[in-house]
């Protein structure tokens, strides 16, 4: 497995993991009836700060400690990215549509993380490969 399919893959889990296994819903539920007052999502956005922190450490271990300032500054991107997209969704009509758009912002940035992160020569030759073989 590439480095950017690994930290992807880990990085896509620990979304799911804080957002779906350690997030109750009575976070989701004050999250929706206070927005920005709510101090649960101030928690969630936590949680994953500390599951990003936990993977970007876990892969810049892995793969020789290159620059530390960018596992923390790709951390406080996750926690400022996923306080904003969830902070919108909080103002939005609930269901389907409103879930997936929130779910495909957060993963843009962390696919977006995860190009900057990693050789961005290895992303976009995997690109170009699934690319040519749609052919």
């Amino acid at each position: 497995m590439t480095s950017f399919a690994l930290l992807l893959t880990a990085l896509v889990l620990g979304h799911l993991l804080a957002d779906f296994y350690w997030q109750p819903m009575s976070w989701v539920h004050d999250r929706n009836n206070r927005h920005f007052r709510a101090s649960k999502l101030y928690l969630h956005v936590l949680t994953h700060g500390v599951t990003s922190l936990a993977v970007l450490t876990l892969w810049e271990y892995t793969y020789g400690w290159q620059e530390f300032s960018r596992v923390l500054l790709a951390t406080v991107a996750i926690m400022l990215s996923h306080y904003v997209i969830d902070l919108a969704k909080s103002y939005s009509n609930k269901g389907v549509v409103p879930f997936i758009l929130d779910q495909l912002a957060h993963l843009v940035v962390i696919v977006m993380l995860t190009v900057w992160l990693t050789d961005k020569n290895e992303f976009y030759s995997l690109t170009w490969q699934k690319l040519i073989a749609l052919d």
